[in-house]
């Protein structure tokens, strides 16, 4: 500093000089560009702490205008930049590096600091910040997002056509959360909030106690669970679920607990219908056992005794009645054998028939089998 200057103009080139410092500390620290421009779109000035990071050297661009320097960005800025003018606003903008080899993504914030009638008077300053980490990060966000909200509708149309629905349980929190499915399996409202306990009543108190055991057997055990229990809706309708649980285990230690519960009703009724119908096919091949048996009993009785009276009458009759009684002892024995059948039939079906030996005839089944053959 001059020390033959007035102590006024000695103080103003000293303020000049600590702004002009503070002024480079300031731009050296800095990571943005930032750019001073006129009411007419000219650049006047440029704050950068490393010039080669600029699109184009400063002496090819100060003095110009936006339109005339920024190529096919130049639309873009000028309409920002009009549109700030208007209505004395800050705005911000985004685009992408022009050279679209380079992956690089940038937020420009333009702010009017003098407005003025006259334009080139009018001051704006336009901060260019480089966004690439934080917009890959955003459109990486997206990607994951969208692929995880594709598996969840994936997720919930496969569970809404198995009639399956998920939960999870947090051990530590007891955070509880289920997919929409089970609104509709347990006929509870969509405002409904679940939780543990909350859901454990929808289930009948002697299965209830049942899931419980199990569910903390799952917990310390670090087992699995997989029950068919009855439930009973917020609609009072009673249902069969296959309620299925295992444990999220982290360090030997179980942190959560994920599961489905699988609306298993209809099921439940069509076993429910096969077993009333094995039982009613039992009970009526019972009676008709029984019917056989008493039947055939009945009809022995009567028999037994017409075929005595037939052989008694074979040792006493005249020649006259020799065919007549021949006839009768035949009848007689052919009807005998017919509900002897008939009894080894009804054995046979129950499983209760015995084979006897009541002959021991020697044969060589390998000449029958060739005779049967030959005719």
């Amino acid at each position: 500093m001059n020390p033959n200057l007035a102590p006024e103009k000695r103080n103003v080139s000293l303020r000049r000089e600590q702004t002009a410092s503070h002024l480079q500390v300031l731009i050296s620290s800095m990571e943005d560009i930032v750019f001073e421009i006129d009411g007419n779109h000219v650049f006047r000035n440029v704050w950068v702490n490393d010039e080669s990071i600029l699109f184009i050297p400063p002496s090819e661009f100060i003095h110009k205008k936006v339109g005339d320097v920024m190529g096919k960005h130049a639309e873009l800025f000028t309409r920002a930049i009009n549109k700030v003018i208007v209505t004395g606003e800050e705005r911000e903008v985004e685009y992408k590096h022009a050279n679209a080899e380079i992956d690089e993504w940038f937020k420009v914030r333009i702010k009017p600091v003098s407005k003025s009638e006259d334009l080139e008077e009018y001051i704006l300053v336009v901060v260019v910040q480089n966004i690439t980490k934080q917009k890959k990060s955003a459109l990486k966000l997206k990607e994951t997002k969208e692929r995880l909200e594709l598996s969840v509708d994936l997720m919930r149309v496969s569970q809404h056509l198995s009639e399956t629905s998920g939960w999870e349980f947090d051990v530590q929190s007891g955070i509880f959360f289920w997919t929409r499915q089970n609104y509709v399996l347990f006929e509870v409202r969509p405002s409904f909030k679940a939780t543990f306990e909350k859901v454990l009543c929808f289930f009948i108190e002697e299965d209830r106690k049942l899931l419980e055991k199990s569910i903390a057997d799952v917990i310390h055990k670090q087992g699995h669970c997989d029950l068919e229990l009855r439930i009973k809706t917020a609609k009072g309708r009673e249902k069969w679920v296959r309620a299925m649980a295992k444990p999220v285990i982290k360090k030997g230690k179980t942190l959560r607990l994920t599961g489905a519960f699988m609306d298993i009703t209809l099921k439940k009724k069509n076993e429910q219908i096969l077993i009333d119908l094995k039982k009613a096919a039992e009970e009526a091949a019972e009676a008709k056992s029984r019917f056989l048996s008493v039947m055939s009993h009945e009809i022995r009785t009567p028999l037994h005794g017409i075929i005595g009276i037939a052989n008694l009458l074979k040792l006493c009759h005249t020649p006259e009645q020799e065919s007549y009684v021949s006839s009768l002892i035949f009848s007689a024995n052919h009807l005998l054998l017919l509900v002897n059948d008939i009894l080894d039939l009804d054995k046979f079906e129950n499983n209760k028939l015995e084979l006897w030996l009541r002959a021991l005839i020697s044969f060589n089944l390998l000449k029958i089998l060739k005779a049967n053959l030959h005719h």
